[in-house]
């Protein structure tokens, strides 16, 4: 369920955030605290959606690879976006300098 996974992303990013010693700078205090508003407006639409079953939006999205993309994000106006997936040893290659042993 997507509220589910964004509660394990933003569990991580406050882990990874502790482990770096800036959970307690402003700026990603205030991501966090975003990261979780978007979460539960996520839920809340989802419920809404349940209980009437009306559909709230829809959007669709063209990719050029057959896997299914874990992150896009659009701009205004913007209806097609190219995304690349990236092997799991090129994100852990990304990440680990920012993550203390």
């Amino acid at each position: 369920c997507k509220t589910g996974l964004g509660d394990v992303l933003v569990g991580a990013a406050a882990a990874v955030a502790e482990c770096n010693g800036v959970e307690n700078v402003s700026h990603v205090k205030d991501k966090l605290v975003e990261m979780v508003h978007l979460n539960e407006t996520t839920y809340d639409i989802v419920l809404r959606a349940a209980a009437t079953g009306e559909e709230v939006a829809r959007t669709s999205v063209t990719a050029a690879d057959d896997s299914c993309p874990m992150f896009v994000s659009f701009s205004d106006g913007e209806t097609e976006k190219e995304w690349y997936s990236f092997d799991d040893a090129a994100v852990q290659d990304f990440l680990t300098p920012h993550v203390a042993p």
